[in-house]
């Protein structure tokens, strides 16, 4: 089965990409990390990713 995407910045049939938007390394008191946030997006525009053409349902992907 397939699905049809529709991209929330420029209205165009997209796929879903996952990216990531976290910060990547950082330090805080002395304690490292990485910040890493996986989000689901469109592939033309980095925008959310919507079920329909008119742009009004919003797909929510979880993880669980």
């Amino acid at each position: 089965m397939t699905y049809k995407f529709y991209c929330g910045e420029c209205a165009r049939q997209c796929n879903a990409v996952e990216r990531d938007f976290g910060i990547g390394g950082y330090e805080f008191w002395g304690a490292r990390g990485n910040d890493v946030r996986m989000v689901t997006v469109s592939d033309c525009c980095d925008g959310d990713i919507f079920a329909d053409p008119e742009l009004e349902e919003a797909i929510e992907f979880s993880k669980d």
